[in-house]
C-alpha cells in the first residue's frame, strides 16, 4: 500500500510567518533540565488556556510537573507538581487531554501499572483517580484521549520492545461516558511473540462508532537490533466494543515506525508514519507518508489521487519522527516532524485539508541553524490555533543544560483553501456549479453579465458540500452569465 509520488511537496528553509515568536517555560533552577517525551502532554480549553505536563530535573533529582498560560504563551504560571494522592508516582511521562466540557484528563504509568485521574482547571487538584490496570509487565509508553461523546480511551504498551524476550503487546481501555470506572482492558496486538509498540489514536474529532489504533510490529521473532517493522492497525466500528481484525497498513523493505492516527469528525482516519531504509542505512533517506480511509480503514488513498500511502517528503532528504494534532473545529489535520541535516534537527509539517485531500506545502515550524530539536508536540483549541512546544540545542550540545529548556509558539488558522470547481453544468435557463469545499468555510457566490457589476447569490454556502444552482432572470432572453466564487474562514 505506497504509492511514491514523483513530485513532493515544496520545502521552506525558514521559519513559516505564520508562527509566533518562542516562549521558553518556567523552571526552578538555571541548571534544571526540563524536557517532554513521547505521549501527548499538551492541552487546550476553549478559553486558550494551555496545559504543558513536563518533567523537570534538578541537581540529579526528577520531577513530573504542570503549568500553563492565558496569553499565548507570553506568561506562564509557576509550575505546580504532577502529584495525584493516593496514587503510585508516575515512571514516565504523563498524558493529558481536554475533553468537550473543558475537563481534563490525566493518565500515566507507574512501573507494570496504568492510572488515571481528573485535574480541575480552576482549583489544580486532582480527583477521580482510578488504577486502569496492573499488567504485571512493565509499561514504558501510555497515552489519553477523550471523544466527542465524553468517553475516554487509554492506549500502551507492555514489555520492552528492543528486549529479544520480553515481548511487547498493545493495549486499549475505554472509559464509558458518564461511567467512573475504565472498562477491563482489551490486548488489540496478536500476542505472537512480535513486537507491538507505540500505539497512536487521537479521537478528539470522533463522535460515532468508528475508533482506530496503530502502531508498529516487528517481523524478527526472538527481536534483534536493527530489525525490520511494519505498521499495524486495528479498527473498531461499535464504539470499541468489539474490534476488527489486525491489518498490515505498511510493509516492505524500509522499516516502518511510530504512525500516528487521527479519527476526525466525517469518521475518516488520518495515518502518517515514518519509515528508515533496511540496511545497509542510505544516507538521506528517510520518509514521512500518509494515506486516510472513508470506511473504517478497508481501503486508503491519498490527497494525490491514488490508493495507499503517499511520501510527502522530498527524496534524498531524511525526514522522521512525525507528531499529529487535529483541529475539530475547522476539521484540519497537523502533521509535523524533524527534518535532519547532518546533526542539524529543524521541525517541518503540512496541514492537511478537505478530509485528507488537500495537503499545504512543507513549512518550518523552527530554524535552528545547526542546533537539534526534540521532543515535540502539538495540540489545538477551539480558536484554531496550532499550539507546538519542543527542546531545542544550539549549534553543538556539547553542553548538557544546552537542550534542557521546553520552548512554546502557536501557529495562526491558515485561510481557507482556494475553491476548486469540480463540475459546471448549464441548461437553457440555469448553470450547476460544484466545488470541492472544507468545513467551516463559507463560500460566496456572486454573478454578472458583463464582468464589471457582480451581485452576490444569496444562497452562499458553509460546510462539506458546495454545490449551487443558478437561475437566469430572464429565461426568454438569450444573455451571458458570469459567476465567481469567493471563500474566506
Amino acid at each position: 500500500m505506497m504509492t511514491v509520488l514523483a513530485t513532493c511537496l515544496p520545502l521552506a528553509t525558514a521559519v513559516a510567518s505564520e508562527w509566533s515568536g518562542e516562549f521558553a517555560l518556567p523552571k526552578v533552577a538555571a541548571n534544571s533540565v526540563c524536557a517532554g517525551g513521547v505521549p501527548n502532554n499538551m492541552a487546550v480549553l476553549s478559553s486558550g488556556r494551555t496545559y504543558i505536563v513536563f518533567k523537570e530535573t534538578t541537581n540529579s533529582v526528577s520531577r513530573f510537573k504542570f503549568t500553563w498560560t492565558d496569553d499565548h504563551g507570553t506568561n506562564w504560571a509557576a509550575p505546580l507538581p504532577f502529584n495525584p494522592q493516593p496514587a503510585a508516582p508516575p515512571s514516565g511521562l504523563p498524558s493529558i487531554v481536554a475533553d468537550p466540557n473543558n475537563r481534563l484528563h490525566c493518565s500515566w504509568a507507574s512501573g507494570t501499572s496504568i492510572h488515571y485521574a481528573g485535574l480541575d482547571s480552576a482549583s489544580h487538584t486532582f480527583s477521580g483517580y482510578t488504577q486502569i490496570t496492573n499488567s504485571g509487565k512493565n509499561i514504558a509508553f501510555q497515552q489519553i484521549t477523550a471523544d466527542r461523546s465524553n468517553r475516554l480511551h487509554v492506549i500502551w504498551h507492555t514489555g520492552n520492545p528492543e528486549s529479544a524476550s520480553d515481548t511487547a503487546e498493545v493495549w486499549y481501555a475505554q472509559r464509558p461516558a458518564g461511567a467512573t470506572n475504565f472498562n477491563a482492558p482489551v490486548m488489540l496486538s496478536q500476542n505472537d511473540g512480535f513486537h507491538s509498540a507505540f500505539p497512536s489514536a487521537d479521537f478528539t474529532g470522533a463522535s460515532g462508532q468508528v475508533l482506530a489504533v496503530a502502531w508498529r510490529d516487528t517481523t524478527a521473532s526472538p527481536y534483534f537490533a536493527g530489525a525490520d517493522w511494519n505498521i499495524k492497525f486495528c479498527s473498531s466500528t461499535n464504539g470499541g466494543a468489539t474490534w476488527n481484525a489486525e491489518q498490515t497498513l505498511a510493509s516492505g523493505s524500509g522499516r516502518q515506525f511510530d504512525p500516528l492516527l487521527i479519527v476526525d469528525r466525517h469518521d475518516r482516519i488520518h495515518v502518517a508514519y515514518h519509515a528508515y531504509p533496511g540496511l545497509p542505512l542510505a544516507p538521506n533517506s528517510n520518509s514521512i507518508s500518509l494515506a486516510y480511509s472513508t470506511n473504517a480503514g478497508v481501503n486508503w488513498q491519498n490527497a494525490y489521487g491514488s490508493n495507499g500511502f503517499a511520501r510527502i517528503s522530498p527524496v534524498g532528504e531524511n525526514h522522521a519522527l512525525c507528531k499529529a494534532a487535529y483541529d475539530y473545529a475547522h476539521d484540519i489535520v497537523w502533521y509535523f516532524w524533524k527534518k535532519r541535516v547532518g546533526s542539524a534537527e529543524d521541525l517541518v509539517g503540512v496541514g492537511v485539508f478537505r478530509r485528507g485531500e488537500a495537503v499545504s506545502a512543507i513549512e518550518n515550524l523552527t530554524d535552528l541553524a545547526g542546533g537539534a530539536a526534540a521532543f515535540h508536540n502539538f495540540a489545538v483549541g477551539p480558536d484554531g490555533r496550532l499550539r507546538a512546544h519542543y527542546n531545542r540545542s544550539t549549534v553543538t550540545p556539547t553542553n548538557p543544560f544546552d537542550q534542557a529548556t521546553i520552548f512554546y509558539r502557536e501557529r495562526e488558522l491558515p485561510p481557507a483553501l482556494p475553491p476548486t470547481l469540480r463540475f459546471v453544468g448549464a441548461s437553457n435557463d440555469s448553470a450547476t456549479i460544484a466545488w470541492d469545499s472544507e468545513f467551516s468555510v463559507r463560500y460566496t457566490v456572486q454573478t454578472s453579465t458583463n464582468l464589471t457589476d457582480w451581485a452576490t447569490d444569496p444562497a452562499s454556502h458553509v460546510g462539506t458540500g458546495g454545490t449551487l444552482t443558478l437561475t437566469a432572470t430572464n429565461p426568454a432572453a438569450i444573455e451571458a452569465r458570469f459567476f465567481r466564487l469567493e471563500a474566506a474562514r
